[in-house]
């Protein structure tokens, strides 16, 4: 009697340690797949390298579905499309798409060149560029007067994030003359701009 006691206490054991375990596994399955990893960006912004091109399928994406032009009051409007307002990225491919929040328009604040236009911002987590923290992307456009460009906005950067920044080599567009720079913005924050403007 005694004997089979122990042995009703050792199955009940067994059967509690198990399922202790499938909660345990479950949970730490949960914390893995919701802890995002750094995407490398370089790949989609490389094409910016040569002549402020965006030959990539991540730029073919967004821009299909990323800026919406509105008259209001006889003016163009920028404002953000209504599935990027969302974060509703579906065409953009992962794991890029996991790094993105919701798009937002805001003034574009970069120097005084810049500062009477919008640009469409989206701003990641968890990404990377050039081995250096990205906070987002932008696009920009007057919508009327051919002003047109991308911003990728950097983390601020340490010394040797700095270097590999300062070393990318930038070709120019041969019939526009379009460059892409590395730009300290007037609050310190530095930039990659690409300004397609015609």
């Amino acid at each position: 009697c005694l004997s089979q006691n122990c042995s009703c206490v050792l199955r009940l054991l067994i059967i509690f340690f198990e399922g202790f375990m499938r909660i345990l596994i479950s949970a730490l399955g949960l914390m893995v797949s919701s802890v995002g990893y750094a995407a490398d960006w370089t790949p989609v912004f490389k094409s910016l390298e040569d002549g402020c091109t965006t030959n990539h399928a991540v730029f073919n994406s967004l821009s299909e579905n990323l800026i919406q032009l509105k008259e209001v009051k006889d003016m163009t409007v920028v404002d953000v499309h209504p599935s990027a307002k969302k974060g509703n990225y579906a065409k953009t491919p992962q794991p890029y798409r996991n790094d993105m929040r919701p798009a937002i328009v805001r003034k574009l604040n970069v120097n005084e060149d810049f500062y009477k236009y919008n640009e469409v911002f989206i701003g990641l987590k968890n990404a990377t560029a050039y081995g250096v923290p990205l906070l987002g992307f932008s696009e920009y456009t007057s919508g009327i007067n051919g002003i047109y460009g991308h911003i990728i906005y950097f983390k601020t950067p340490n010394a040797q994030q700095l270097k590999r920044l300062k070393k990318i080599k930038f070709t120019e567009d041969k019939d526009m003359g379009f460059k892409g720079e590395i730009v300290k913005a007037k609050n310190g924050q530095y930039l990659l701009v690409c300004d397609s403007s015609t």
